[in-house]
């Protein structure tokens, strides 16, 4: 993931270098770069990466897998993005904070609040183009559980795998941007419904959680969330945002995306085009990379490097306070009964 979305939307930023790729072994990292098209003489140890100075260092292994490298990181004086989940369990959470005690400013990767579609949506419903939101419901179907072979660290949730770990963080984060709720707010989440288990008949019956959903209030906002991993294609991601004064639809199936806005008697069409913009709409919108959460990151990638550069970005990013409230109301839920 990390030379396959970082790395490749890293690389496509202008004006930004990049130092250095640390993989389990620089050989076997040369052979993923070329295999992306990169420059292999990117790979490097981890002390020729810190020996770099980055602005901004992004650690995009698993959580299980970090532990060797958080007390150095928490000493450099590089901007950090850690990719989500930020833990396993929320437990781990605060020592995550003790090792990253820094002056320099540590990210969690919810890049889905940086589609330049998203953040023109949070615009409009801020500024109450359906009035006041009161609910939100995001349905995600991956195919993040149906590689051949699964590679191990998906296997157990002890390590990061299934559903609730994987989007899990992405969607309750894009839930509390797009409803303008606040992560301080979703420390009092009301947590009505879960649901967390194995699919029917799956196939894939060493993931803990091939199925993960929620029902739970934020301030007044009803947030639905439904997430797999295992379903055959279409992928898709589709949201549904309520307010008093009307509705708005986002669908994103297989690489084309359209939004319908439905206020004041009156239903306005857009499409989602490439860069992820949104545009009048037209039939059929057009095919983009089957991949949101790929087209979001480099939106996201540029507004860390405004912040690490001393600039300000032109939207908002998940700092590692708000990232440890997420995984506490992952875990919240998890272990939620009714």
């Amino acid at each position: 993931v990390g030379i396959r979305t970082h790395a490749a939307a890293f690389a496509s930023l202008p004006g930004v270098t990049i130092n250095g790729i640390v993989g389990t072994s620089v050989d076997r990292c040369r052979v993923h770069l070329e295999a992306a098209g990169l420059d292999p003489n990117l790979a490097c140890s981890f002390d020729e990466l810190l020996a770099s100075r980055a602005d901004l260092l992004a650690l995009t292994t698993p959580p299980a897998e970090r532990g060797s490298y958080l007390p150095r990181l928490g000493a450099c004086s590089s901007a950090l993005l850690i990719e989500k989940p930020l833990t396993a369990e929320a437990s781990a959470a605060d020592h995550y904070q003790s090792l990253l005690g820094r002056a320099a400013p540590t990210f969690l990767n919810t890049q889905l609040r940086g589609l330049p579609a998203f953040r023109r949506l949070h615009h409009l419903l801020t500024t109450g183009v359906i009035g006041t939101v009161y609910a939100i419901n995001i349905r995600e179907r991956s195919s993040a559980l149906r590689e051949k072979p699964l590679p191990k660290w998906k296997q157990s949730i002890t390590t990061g795998g299934g559903q609730r770990l994987a989007l899990g963080p992405h969607l309750l984060d894009l839930a509390l941007y797009l409803s303008d709720r606040s992560y301080s707010q979703a420390r009092q989440a009301v947590i009505h419904t879960s649901n967390i288990g194995p699919s029917p008949g799956a196939a894939v019956t060493e993931t803990p959680d091939e199925i993960f959903g929620c029902t739970f209030d934020v301030d007044g906002c009803c947030i639905q969330i439904l997430t797999t991993g295992i379903a055959p294609p279409p992928r898709y991601l589709e949201f549904d945002v309520e307010g008093n004064d009307g509705i708005i639809r986002f669908s994103f199936q297989d690489g084309r995306g359209a939004m319908s806005i439905c206020a004041s008697g009156k239903t306005v069409q857009y499409n989602l085009e490439a860069g992820g913009q949104l545009t009048d709409g037209g039939f059929p919108p057009p095919q983009l990379n089957p991949s949101l959460f790929r087209m979001a990151f480099p939106h996201y990638a540029t507004d860390l490097i405004s912040i690490s550069s001393g600039n300000a970005p032109k939207g908002s990013v998940t700092s590692l306070k708000d990232g440890m409230v997420n995984i506490q109301l992952l875990d919240n839920i998890k272990s939620y009964r009714e």
